[in-house]
């Protein structure tokens, strides 16, 4: 197991320095270790940033909302992510979005002088900072000359077929069981944010049931004729939002989604088997 000197040394704003120089950087200025249940919030919107923060184990989501709260944006952030560093500088020096614990979570803070203190130490600490700033501006900019940051599925859907949609599924259902591997199943999320696992393609995850399987030919495209003309229109962005360094690229984009029973069961689970759908549709697999 690492020691928790070794874990500093791993962080990316520390790496390169000598252990005699992070030995005299941890007796010199002040670490405040924290711990967080899941769904604590950690910081608030508009927080002062006095601190920089670096996540030592666990997974934080961060969420920005615009101003009456009607839309939002989530990032989930795992160990060794260093939560908004641009904001401990500048013109505006509070923290731009809400961050929870998604798990437990371990937070290391060092106050704003100590932390002016230790990049005037070494070089190597000025750096590290500088590269994380200037890589976090050039990904905004290549992500809006690029186009990359669009980030959106459409869909508009005819609800007077959805029970015909409903009836095709089940028949398809009822000829196969549920997959087992669902790696390969398009998503919605990547396995950095907290949803994923919880947003799969219809259309693809039938196409994957029909693949290879005699007597699912006919079912398969009867069921996907009804998810046809379900959907009015329909049309998504290459890739959704960026978690972090991780791209979800849009392979296939059917219209509908829908969540898949994970092997071995998750909590979410439940929540599922509650729903019509599942009652009425999803239950043929098993």
């Amino acid at each position: 197991m690492e020691s928790m000197f070794d874990i500093l040394m791993g962080l990316p704003l520390f790496k390169g320095v000598s252990r005699d120089c992070m030995a005299k950087t941890v007796g010199s200025a002040k670490f405040h270790f924290l711990k967080y249940t899941p769904g604590a919030e950690i910081f608030r919107a508009g927080q002062p940033c006095n601190d920089i923060a670096f996540i030592i184990s666990g997974t934080v989501r961060m969420t920005i909302s615009n101003p009456d709260g009607r839309f939002s944006v989530s990032q989930s952030l795992l160990a060794q992510d260093v939560i908004s560093p641009e904001f401990l500088f500048g013109k505006v020096t509070s923290y731009p979005c809400d961050v929870f614990a998604v798990d437990t979570v371990s937070i290391l803070l060092i106050s704003k002088t100590d932390y002016v203190n230790i990049l005037l130490s070494d070089t190597v600490f000025l750096f590290n900072y500088l590269n994380l700033l200037s890589m976090n501006a050039q990904k905004t900019v290549e992500g809006i000359l690029a186009g990359s940051s669009r980030t959106c599925t459409m869909s508009v859907i005819d609800t007077s077929h959805l029970a015909d949609l409903a009836g095709k599924v089940r028949a398809l259902y009822r000829l196969h069981p549920a997959l087992n591997d669902i790696d390969a199943i398009q998503q919605y999320a990547g396995r950095r944010s907290s949803f994923h696992g919880y947003y799969f393609d219809l259309g693809h995850y039938m196409s994957n049931l029909d693949a290879g399987n005699e007597g699912c030919g006919l079912a398969y495209a009867e069921a996907v004729d009804a998810l046809d003309r379900c959907l009015i229109y329909r049309a998504a962005t290459p890739y959704l939002w960026q978690y972090d360094r991780e791209e979800v690229k849009i392979d296939h984009y059917s219209g509908l989604s829908t969540y898949v029973l994970q092997n071995p069961p998750v909590s979410s689970d439940k929540g599922y088997e509650e729903l019509e759908w599942y009652k009425d549709v999803a239950k043929a697999l098993f």
